[in-house]
């Protein structure tokens, strides 16, 4: 089987391909511009909290039972919020 190319309006294959690609990022990055990443909370682990607060997860259990960490329970497994961690660590 002979292979062909095709010009579509004065673009060979590979500047079709280029062209295509760079109206794609375009469109993806005027996308994530209005919704921005402040939109959506970042979530972290246990073990990921206990090691950013460098206590153990002992300590991020009991914080939890007292309220001065509010997890979040996500499916079956519990996260909290990073913007709440980054508050105890400047206080």
């Amino acid at each position: 089987m002979k292979k062909e190319n095709i010009t579509l309006y004065s673009f060979n294959p590979e500047e079709f391909k280029l062209e295509l690609l760079s109206e794609v990022q375009a469109l993806l990055i005027k996308t994530l511009k209005q919704k921005g990443p402040e939109d959506q909370p970042v979530y972290i682990t246990r073990k990921e909290a206990a090691k950013l607060l460098n206590v153990s997860l002992v300590t991020i259990h009991e914080w939890s039972k007292r309220k001065i960490l509010s997890p979040k329970k996500i499916g079956t497994r519990i996260r909290f919020k990073l913007t709440d961690i980054q508050e105890i660590l400047e206080n």
